[in-house]
């Protein structure tokens, strides 16, 4: 892995609180595109209920969206697809700018409160 992907990796992790195994779902997502958990599960060789634990997570992320499909006899599924790229990166600078304004805001109470600690 370079370390511009290492980077991204580690972007995506920290802003959307995701884990290593999270990130490794999405990349197969994409690869796959539309996909019910059971079929990614059988595909990557993973316990379905941990893939699943990870598309749900990339789906509170929103980096996927999670589809209700119905079959013709009756009952539900769901497929997982992922977000586009551009999408992405506008979400991440969305955070990126309320991060740094809220950091911002801090640094400007930051002597108030300094002079406000009893040492």
């Amino acid at each position: 892995m370079d370390e511009t992907n290492a980077r991204c990796s580690d972007i995506l992790k920290m802003m959307f609180n995701l884990k290593d195994v999270d990130l490794e779902t999405y990349k197969h997502v994409i690869t796959i595109g539309e996909v019910r958990a059971d079929e990614l599960a059988n595909k990557v060789g993973k316990d379905r209920t941990t893939v699943y634990r990870s598309l749900e997570r990339l789906v509170k992320s929103g980096l996927c969206e999670k589809k209700k499909m119905t079959l013709k006899n009756g009952g539900n599924y769901y497929l997982y697809v992922y977000r586009e790229p551009t999408a992405v990166k506008k979400m991440l600078q969305q955070c990126v700018e309320e991060w740094y304004y809220s950091m911002k805001n801090t640094l400007n109470e930051l002597e108030r409160h300094l002079t406000e600690l009893d040492f």
